[in-house]
């Protein structure tokens, strides 16, 4: 039985061999048709996609004038701040001025920065200006009679008392609500949807 076994293996083998013989045959006939001339000249279609310069972000604006303002922000551009209240301002990648706040070297009790934290983190508390033209990471406050203009690219989270203007829009700012604005504002494409919705039944 065995040795049945292993002719029936070895026939079945070469059964396998010789059909892709037969195919590597076949596919090196059409190889040397006259239709293979054509394909080895090179095509001006077939080149490596080139992606197309991407374009410079666009800058937008923002405006806010407050009675009371908390804000938040992250972005590039130029920030003006002016207002009575505190101001954190951590990583500047760019130039800054203050004038009228008191940078704060000492915490109030029971207030710790962590070591890393301590050289890249500034606190200021008064009543001036600040101004910052770079890139930053972070720029916190609660200022009261407080107006903001920014120019460039970033995102805010405000809350206050008072009006938000930009891209052309106008909102109120509420006290017990943040209001998310990214500067300047992305536009959305509509999604189109896959799946028809059914007809509603009548009754």
């Amino acid at each position: 039985m065995r040795k049945w076994a292993l002719i029936g293996l070895c026939m079945a083998m070469f059964a396998v061999w010789a059909l892709a013989q037969n195919r590597s045959e076949q596919a090196s006939g059409s190889s040397s048709a006259p239709t293979a001339t054509t394909t080895a000249q090179p095509s001006a279609s077939v080149k490596p996609s080139q992606k197309p310069p991407a374009s410079a972000p666009k800058e937008g604006t923002l405006t806010v004038q407050a009675q009371f303002l908390g804000f938040f922000s992250r972005g590039e551009g130029t920030l003006t701040l002016r207002g009575k209240g505190y101001l954190i301002v951590a990583d500047v990648q760019g130039e800054y001025s203050v004038s009228g706040f008191t940078l704060q070297k000492s915490l109030p009790r029971g207030v710790q920065i962590p070591a890393p934290w301590k050289e890249r983190v500034k606190i200021y508390f008064g009543n001036g200006t600040l101004t910052l033209k770079g890139k930053y990471d972070a720029v916190r406050g609660n200022l009261k009679n407080a107006s903001l203009q920014f120019r460039g690219n970033g995102a805010f989270n405000v809350s206050g008392i008072g009006k938000a203007h930009y891209s052309n829009k106008e909102i109120d700012l509420y006290p017990t609500a943040v209001s998310t604005l990214m500067i300047p504002e992305p536009q959305w494409q509509n999604e189109k949807l896959d799946v028809v919705p059914n007809p509603k039944m009548k009754r």
